[in-house]
């Protein structure tokens, strides 16, 4: 049986089509501007000259036939489209996602059940909480600590399964950012030759106190009358 291939796309700067109206479409075009493309909507159809350019289309047009007419002139400029509701018309699967700052769930069903995939991204959301963001910020802040410390590859994986595997998690479900960040510096000494330890300690204030741009996004919405037949800019506050 052949499977997707699960990826995640890197959208900065990138055109990216929505054709359709209605609360479907314009929830692909905010989701679409959080991750820094460019998005063209098109209330209708396309016309030709409005595929110049594009990298990925999205339709959310309940015709069937304008699917096809879509999906085949996406298929002859080479373009990644998704027809909601139609995997016949797809090269790509729309997931169910739950999002904790860096972290990121995405969940397919390959097109036979969305229901499923968002009943499961609901489950999944009620055990990865909070403080999986906060624990991805100690880990960013680390990151390039343990990339330079000297350490062999298996090292340093068995170092982050270390830290991954530690109490960090447990303090931050448990609000203790100082003991997290600690527990960290902790591992880090002990398994980093003192030649590669940095001379400042993981700064504690900084973790969990922060929303990420991802996560003030998902409070914004696009206005209304920006919703057309023309380009809307990407969101300035997203990075890669």
């Amino acid at each position: 049986m052949q499977h997707p291939f699960p990826v995640f796309l890197d959208l900065s700067g990138r055109l990216c089509v929505v054709a359709g109206a209605g609360a479907l479409a314009e929830e692909k075009v905010r989701s679409l501007s959080a991750a820094g493309a460019r998005v063209r909507h098109v209330p209708g159809e396309p016309r030709p000259d409005e595929w110049e350019g594009v990298f990925l289309a999205i339709s959310a047009l309940a015709d069937q036939a304008a699917n096809q007419r879509l999906f085949e002139a996406a298929e002859r400029r080479g373009v990644l489209f998704n027809a909601l509701d139609d995997p016949a018309h797809c090269r790509f699967y729309c997931p169910a996602v739950h999002r904790q700052g860096a972290l990121v769930v995405a969940l397919s069903t390959s097109g036979h059940c969305p229901a499923l995939a968002v009943r499961l991204k609901d489950a999944l959301a009620k055990m990865l909480g909070p403080e999986y963001a906060a624990f991805l910020q100690l880990a960013a802040s680390v990151r390039g600590r343990i990339r330079h410390s000297g350490l062999d590859f298996a090292a340093r994986r068995r170092l982050w399964y270390r830290l991954v595997d530690g109490p960090a998690l447990a303090e931050l479900r448990a609000g203790r950012v100082e003991q997290a960040a600690a527990s960290f510096e902790s591992t880090l000494r002990d398994e980093i030759p003192a030649e590669g330890i940095g001379r400042e300690e993981i700064p504690a204030e900084s973790i969990g106190r922060e929303e990420s741009p991802a996560e003030r996004i998902g409070r914004e919405e696009i206005p209304t009358e920006s919703i057309g037949r023309e380009e809307i800019p990407a969101v300035s506050e997203v990075s890669r």
